[in-house]
Formats: structure tokens, C-alpha cells, sequence
């Protein structure tokens, strides 16, 4: 299980976070809704879990090591020619 969050809506944030379901999303700067959000992720254990295990799986599906390595692989595919990227493949892989 997860910690469930809570987060401005700035940035990039709100793009990563879904409101409610995977975190809280408030306005910058507005303590009310944050009151409001913490106070809700208090009084239900069920929402806390739930919003937790949601952020966790999120977490580990978009942002885990292979993921994001599949995408730098991807990146640095695009930059090189075909001979590149099989050794640049073969050393990230190759231990240590």
C-alpha cells in the first residue's frame, strides 16, 4: 500500500496526480482546501488506502526503473544510428 498525497495544482502536477483518485489536488495557496483534504484523508481509512494503492501502482506503472529506462532507451534510439543504440543497449544491460 501507498501514502495517499496531496498537491497544488502547479505545474506539471495536476497532469500526474487525478484528483481523488490517485491524490488530493488543491489550489496554490488555498488552506482551506487543503484543511479539507487532509481532514478527509483522516477521517476515512478507506479513501487512504484506496488513494494510496492507486498512487503506488501509478507510481511503479509511468515512473518505475524499466519504464523509465525503456523510454531513455527509446530517446537515445532516436539520437543515434542502429549501431549506436545495440551498444548503448548492451552496456546499460551488460552487470555491472
Amino acid at each position: 500500500s501507498g501514502v495517499p498525497v496531496v498537491a497544488s495544482r502547479i505545474g506539471q502536477i495536476a497532469e500526474v496526480i487525478e484528483d481523488r483518485f490517485d491524490g488530493f489536488l488543491v489550489d496554490a495557496g488555498d488552506i482551506t482546501q487543503l484543511k479539507v483534504a487532509i481532514e478527509t484523508l483522516i477521517d476515512s481509512r478507506d479513501l487512504r488506502r484506496f488513494i494510496g494503492r492507486n498512487g503506488r501502482e501509478k507510481a511503479i506503472q509511468h515512473f518505475g526503473w524499466d519504464n523509465v529506462m525503456e523510454r531513455i532507451l527509446a530517446t537515445v534510439g532516436r539520437s543515434c544510428s542502429n549501431d549506436g543504440i545495440s551498444e548503448v543497449n548492451e552496456y546499460v544491460r551488460s552487470p555491472g
